[in-house]
């Protein structure tokens, strides 16, 4: 005999249901599990508007009966909504994976563990006051398809939660929600809104669906693994949507990588932040900051694909004292917004090239005479290739090295009028090639000695030692200067290596010398020749 309840079915004795021939139980309304309420029997078909309500007070493993698995539903064993309540401990079976086609609701005092390595399925929302505890192994993750409302304590396990709804679905947790991995699958277009600030431990992808905050407050997505990806397949729009809707980034391991990737749209942030100096953010794709502040104390990394985005309203990077800007492409990449001025946001600290890049310093946008600076370091590690000459017929602006330079590639100044480059600490040029098309190489610290090392000889078109204070430039082999070698404050120290000043070659001086060794081409019609010679004093 069937039977159809529209009120509440309540189980208090195990298994005292059972059919009655082919008959069951239709419950439209609340089957309630009492103390002893589990039933082992399949017996009740649930309808659009039941709920599962255990309230045993006790922990429940075993649920064939009550709540079977599957994805479909409601129907024989699949309920609409659970609701767990009277401290009831619902540790879920890892047989397969269960569904939940309405909401999920854990009252305070109430437990619900996930399976340990299957997915918990809920496509209505999750109202957590209570505890919950997803899967302890690989694969023990849940999928929302509703609101995420935790009022209680969540426990990720490194897991993964999926919000996959194809309506607007909100994230809120009063002093932020912590996930492990985080993967937003929505309907195109479909919005997920973080209401407070998110901790993610592991991944965030978003495949599809566009991430945005409608609080009208800030807030903060902070990973912080050791080398977590943030993919964006569709879009991030952390700012311009309406006055205080804007999401910030940060990344807050000490040593790990960020890798920001993706083929989506947007991936658009108020504020990003990298504050510790042993971390490093690596971009394949475009990452946008508007408005705000792009925060770098540890390494931007620009793999192929990578760059930050110079869109209207865009900021470049503010650099700390102990930072990196590493072009690491493996292919040639147009120099932009990253390294775009001589203070403040866009002036980096210390600058590599490695992995075969080359950088077109000018960009082939068109011609750069703007003159640019970076705070230490230059290094163009082998097989990479710096190119202030790049496109040829271009302008290009001087580069300006805060300490030293090191050339294990190649380095080519710029082939028009102000293509110079400034070195205020030594040059160290080991392998590949440095042309200098007719530029000038400055020497100018204001105090201390410069050095100047590459093995065979160095060869400048022209160089100019203007040591503002104090110090000189120091010769560890041979230089050779093919144009014009001019002293304009300081000295040129050979030691037992020589200055070396061809036919094409000349020498001017204001106050300053050759200390050591010069090596002049005298012709057979040649007037009188000045030496710039002198003592250490």
């Amino acid at each position: 005999l069937a039977r159809t309840i529209d009120g509440t079915l309540l189980v208090q004795n195990t298994n005292n249901l059972h059919r009655n021939g082919s008959g069951g139980y239709t419950v439209n309304g609340t089957v309630q599990l009492n103390t002893n309420g589990v039933f082992g029997n399949n017996v009740v078909t649930y309808g659009p508007g039941s709920k599962l309500l255990f309230n045993t007070g006790t922990t429940v493993t075993s649920m064939s009966g009550p709540w079977v698995t599957g994805t479909g539903g409601p129907g024989l064993g699949l309920p609409a909504s659970v609701q767990i309540s009277n401290n009831t401990t619902l540790t879920i079976p890892n047989s397969s994976n269960y569904t939940v086609k309405g909401d999920l609701t854990i009252d305070s005092g109430s437990t619900v563990n996930t399976p340990s390595a299957n997915t918990l399925t809920v496509s209505g929302n999750v109202l957590n006051s209570g505890t919950l505890t997803l899967g302890a192994s690989t694969g023990g993750n849940i999928t929302v398809g509703g609101n995420w409302t935790n009022s209680g304590t969540f426990t990720h396990n490194n897991r993964t939660v999926t919000f996959n709804g194809s309506g607007t679905q909100t994230i809120t947790k009063s002093g932020g929600e912590s996930f492990g991995d985080l993967t937003v699958a929505k309907t195109a277009s479909s919005l997920l809104q973080p209401a407070n600030d998110i901790n993610i431990a592991g991944n965030f992808t978003v495949t599809s669906g566009n991430v945005q905050n409608a609080s009208g407050v800030a807030k903060t997505i902070t990973m912080t693994g050791a080398a977590p990806t943030l993919s964006v397949g569709e879009s991030i729009t952390g700012t311009n949507v309406g006055a205080g809707n804007d999401i910030n980034l940060t990344y807050s391991n000490t040593t790990g990588t960020l890798t920001v990737s993706g083929a989506g749209s947007v991936c658009r942030f108020l504020n990003v932040s990298l504050p510790n100096t042993g971390a490093t953010l690596t971009l394949t794709r475009g990452l946008e900051v508007m408005f705000g502040t792009f925060t770098v104390n540890g390494t931007l990394k620009l793999y192929a694909g990578g760059f930050v985005s110079a869109a209207t309203n865009a900021v470049a990077p503010t650099y700390g004292s102990s930072s990196l800007l590493l072009y690491n492409s493996g292919a040639t990449y147009n120099r932009s917004i990253e390294w775009s001025a001589n203070s403040g946001a866009g002036y980096p600290n210390d600058i590599t090239l490695s992995n075969s890049t080359t950088l077109d310093y000018p960009n082939n946008a068109g011609d750069n005479t703007t003159n640019l600076s970076l705070a230490r370091d230059l290094t163009i590690g082998a097989g990479s290739k710096f190119y202030m000459d790049f496109g040829l017929g271009k302008s290009s602006g001087a580069v300006t090295v805060g300490r030293d330079i090191s050339i294990a590639g190649d380095l080519s100044l710029g082939d028009g009028t102000g293509g110079d480059i400034h070195i205020k600490g030594n040059w160290t040029h080991t392998t590949g090639l440095f042309t200098p098309n007719g530029r000038a190489v400055f020497f100018n610290a204001e105090t201390g000695d410069q050095t100047i090392v590459k093995s065979g000889g160095e060869t400048f078109d022209y160089m100019i030692v203007d040591k503002a204070t104090s110090g000189n430039v120091v010769l560890s082999n041979n230089a050779t200067f093919n144009n014009t070698l001019s002293l304009t404050k300081g000295l040129l120290v050979t030691g037992t290596n020589k200055a070396i000043i061809p036919s094409t070659g000349s020498v001017t001086r204001t106050n300053g010398w050759v200390n050591g060794n010069l090596q002049r081409y005298i012709g057979t019609s040649t007037s009188a020749i000045d030496f710039a010679i002198g003592s250490a004093t």
